[in-house]
């Protein structure tokens, strides 16, 4: 079963996964539009409204990055350690933010 691609923000058939254990057809998960999941790693703003830069205002990173793998309590920030894998999450994230859609 396929979706019309304006079905929805987040519209996904997600039957083939829960009944035959396929693989999603998801890359990532956004949450609320502040976070976004991809594998192990999630990348989360410090702030809501309106961030679209990488770096804040004082050059701090906007965002943090966890590897929910090693750290599900989220306690240690490896955006200075992974910089690559923060701007990949925050640029896919900005862009969803953008569209309003997930695909």
């Amino acid at each position: 079963m396929s979706l019309p691609s304006e079905a929805a923000p987040d519209s996904f058939n997600c039957l083939p996964a829960i009944a035959d254990g396929a693989r999603s057809a998801r890359e990532s998960l956004v949450l609320e539009g502040r976070a976004i999941r991809k594998g192990a790693w999630k990348y989360l703003l410090r702030k809501q409204p309106e961030i679209r830069s990488e770096r804040d205002e004082g050059g701090a990173l906007a965002g943090e990055l966890f590897n929910l793998a090693e750290d599900i309590g989220e306690t240690a920030d490896l955006a200075e350690k992974r910089p690559e894998i923060a701007k990949e999450l925050h640029a896919n994230l900005i862009a969803v933010r953008a569209s309003k859609r997930t695909r």
